[in-house]
């Protein structure tokens, strides 16, 4: 985990968040080369490689000569401060779609207990004894406010389970945390209790990087992205929502170089962007890839429904309208890729009238409200 400096929302004065903020500006009037690569709003790339992927880039330019913008992101560990990061995303006018939800302390809790498990987590390799041995959660818990952490001890046989209940975390409001020594002794048990409780008083008032991620991830589903590659960390983006990924790219340029003591040509946290020109062969690559994930997407909405008409189950309305929705983003994509591309997509047809029959007779499976 990358070590944190100890800013606070007091440091801007002194650090100057607005002089941040301007030389962030300055860096978009005159960005600097990287490995061949302009990371700020108009760059400049030739052959350049992205995730092992060659990616054509373009000199100078404007944005009427972009179909949109080829963009990754990689996120390493890290916690920041809730004002410092509220404070910068206004500051640059980050779209608030962008913003995490607000830190509740019980959600504080949570998150301190999931890393002391994840950090206890032990596995061995398999001898004539112990197959397999893991820390986790007690999976049904009749009080929410509980958290018992269990180890799973697996033997030869694999039918032979044992569960030992090691400690119990209990939340009743804040500052109102407590825990009871189970299986482990009272000496362990307060040691993991110390450790998850610091950890639980940093979360009260900073975000980690999987609540910014995950902000970030459910606005990206809104753009009408295609996935460039199978591990999903490449996307295309219409050159429309450009303004989004240039906000948000420059917020988190700040904050790895001026709040967290990250490399500056560390890509462990990055959020970077390629326009993509007009050209025919970028066109072509665009247009197979929205075909296959139309194709992709339709046949998993198909499969899901399938499943309920074979095994004969009721849905609700709801759950019927979820997957008519599903099918009419597909259809909305399809149409704004067409405009973008000036190209017809008539090859999804047959696929996308397959998925309306199947919804047609998903209809029949659902129960009177």
């Amino acid at each position: 985990m990358a070590k944190q400096k100890t800013k606070r929302l007091s440091d801007f004065e002194e650090f100057g968040l607005d002089k941040l903020v301007e030389e962030s500006e300055k860096a978009v009037e005159n960005p600097v080369v990287n490995d061949g690569i302009k990371l700020d709003p108009v760059q400049s790339a030739k052959d350049a490689e992205v995730n092992g992927h060659k990616i054509e880039g373009i000199e100078g330019g404007n944005t009427d000569e972009y179909y949109g913008r080829v963009m990754w992101y990689k996120f390493t560990e890290f916690v920041i401060e809730e004002d410092i990061l509220l404070n910068l995303y206004r500051k640059l006018d980050v779209p608030e779609d962008i913003f995490p939800n607000e830190i509740r302390d019980k959600g504080a809790w949570k998150r301190a207990c999931s890393r002391l498990q994840n950090k206890k987590r032990q596995r061995f390799e398999k001898d004539d004894e112990v197959h397999e041995r893991k820390i986790t959660y007690e999976r049904k818990r009749p009080n929410p406010n509980t958290r018992i952490i269990v180890k799973i001890i697996r033997r030869s046989d694999e039918d032979d389970i044992e569960f030992k209940k090691l400690v119990r975390f209990k939340y009743e409001g804040e500052e109102n945390i407590s825990y009871e020594a189970l299986d482990a002794s009272e000496e362990v048990a307060k040691e993991w209790y110390d450790e998850m409780y610091n950890q639980y008083e940093i979360y009260r008032n900073h975000y980690t990087k999987d609540q910014i991620r995950d902000a970030f991830r459910d606005t990206l589903k809104t753009l009408n992205p295609v996935t460039i590659t199978s591990r999903g960390s490449v996307y295309f983006i219409p050159e429309q929502y450009a303004d989004v990924i240039e906000k948000f790219s420059r917020a988190i340029k700040i904050l790895r170089e001026d709040f967290l003591d990250i490399a500056d040509d560390s890509s462990a946290l990055e959020v970077g962007q390629l326009p993509v020109i007009k050209q025919p062969e970028q066109k072509d690559i665009i247009k197979r890839k929205i075909k296959s994930e139309t194709v992709e997407d339709a046949s998993a909405i198909m499969t899901k429904a399938r499943n309920i008409i074979e095994n004969d189950e009721t849905i609700d309305s709801s759950t019927y309208n979820r997957f008519v929705n599903k099918m009419q983003e597909l259809n909305q994509r399809r149409k704004e890729y067409e405009e973008i591309l000036d190209a017809s997509l008539n090859t999804c047809d047959e696929q996308m009238n397959i998925l309306k029959n199947q919804l047609n007779k998903l209809a029949q499976n659902v129960k009177d409200d």
